[in-house]
């Protein structure tokens, strides 16, 4: 079953848009998902709401948790979260490493 999703109503966005939970690219479609009030909603594309499962969609504070830590790698010089990751550093609480 596919992601529900809620187009981005705020005027003052302008095109600045939250990046997908999944693709982390911008998009102006945020999760619809019962049980999650408003700012427990994180932002998730079309495409990847039509190939993932509710339960696969991270919980606000995990996916924050997440996007910090990216623009962390990302002042230390890393490129992307695949460089991130390979370097053997830990990117996510459940992360295995070598």
């Amino acid at each position: 079953m596919p992601i529900p999703l809620e187009h981005e109503n705020d005027p003052d966005a302008r095109g600045l848009y939250e990046c997908c939970c999944f693709c982390w690219q911008p998009t102006p479609w945020w999760t619809e998902i019962a049980g999650r009030r408003p700012g427990e909603q994180v932002a998730c594309c079309q495409g990847c709401a039509k190939t993932h499962r509710v339960k696969d969609v991270p919980s606000k504070r995990y996916w924050c948790d997440m996007a910090d830590r990216l623009r962390k790698a990302r002042e230390e010089g890393y490129r992307s979260a695949v460089e991130f990751r390979s370097s053997g550093r830990v990117w996510c609480r459940n992360a295995v490493t070598s």
